[in-house]
Formats: C-alpha cells, sequence, structure tokens
C-alpha cells in the first residue's frame, strides 16, 4: 500500500492529488459523499442507511438515500401537501365532474322547455278543435249553411 499523507480531504499519493475515501471530487475540491461512501462515492448507501457517508439511520424500511424521505410512508393531507402530480389528477377530476354536471342540468332543462311548449302547442289545438263542434262558435257550420254542388 502506497503512503499517503491526509491535508483535510485530499489525499496525496505518489505525487496525485485526489479525494479521500469518502469524498468526491467536483471540480478541484473534495465534497462529502451524501446518499453514497467510497472512493469517489462509488457505493450507495445500503438499505436503511442514508445521509453524509450513509451515517444517517432511516426511520422506515425503504427511504431516499440523500434525504432518508420515506418510500414507502402512508402520507395524510396533515403531514405534507399532495404532491403536484396528485394535485392535477384531483383537479381534472373536479372539472370533468362540473362539466358533466352542467351538461346534465342543461339538458334536462331543455327537455323541460321542449315538453312545456309541446304541451302548451297541443292544448290550444285541442281547444281549437273542441271550439269547431261547439254551435256558438264562429267555426261552427251546419250543412245547411253550404250549398252542394251536384
Amino acid at each position: 500500500m502506497a503512503s499517503c499523507v491526509l491535508r483535510g480531504t485530499e489525499r496525496i499519493s505518489k505525487g496525485k492529488k485526489r479525494c479521500c475515501a469518502n469524498y468526491r471530487t467536483i471540480g478541484l475540491k473534495c465534497y462529502p459523499c451524501i446518499g453514497s461512501f467510497g472512493i469517489e462515492c462509488m457505493q450507495k448507501c445500503p438499505e436503511g442507511f442514508y445521509g453524509v457517508q450513509c451515517a444517517e439511520v432511516c426511520s422506515c424500511t425503504k427511504c431516499n438515500k440523500t434525504t432518508g424521505d420515506c418510500f414507502n410512508k402512508t402520507i395524510t393531507s396533515s403531514e405534507e401537501p399532495h404532491s403536484n402530480s396528485e394535485s392535477i389528477v384531483r383537479s381534472t377530476i373536479i372539472g370533468v365532474g362540473l362539466l358533466l354536471g352542467a351538461v346534465v342540468i342543461i339538458t334536462l332543462l331543455l327537455l323541460y322547455v321542449m315538453n312545456r311548449k309541446l304541451k302548451i302547442k297541443n292544448g290550444l289545438y285541442q281547444e281549437e278543435k273542441e271550439n269547431c263542434n261547439d254551435e256558438n262558435s264562429p267555426y261552427y257550420s251546419s250543412i245547411e249553411d253550404h250549398a252542394y254542388r251536384e
């Protein structure tokens, strides 16, 4: 094994600079591994661990390796706001429901108006027919009033 002198987070080995284990090179600087470990942070944290150099223990079976957020946790509305995709789906369902409700109401209203107009029209037509059989009606005529052509 080559001799190594640590300077902060850098390791000098055979005249070459590189980051120590559990640090990664970004630009020309070394930064601690988050969600991973090892040389240049090549290995992901094992299940149940997360954070800087995988030193934190997850509070659930599966968690985000960087933040520790649980994947299989049931979220209630009081704990966290709903995600953006859930909000979009909910808004879409509500919008479609309102649109369908409006279409049903307008259709029922049109059917009511058309039915009412039809009843009124049929009612007046019946009234006129009844007046034709009334002797006092101007529409009444007897056979004697008409001259027949032979």
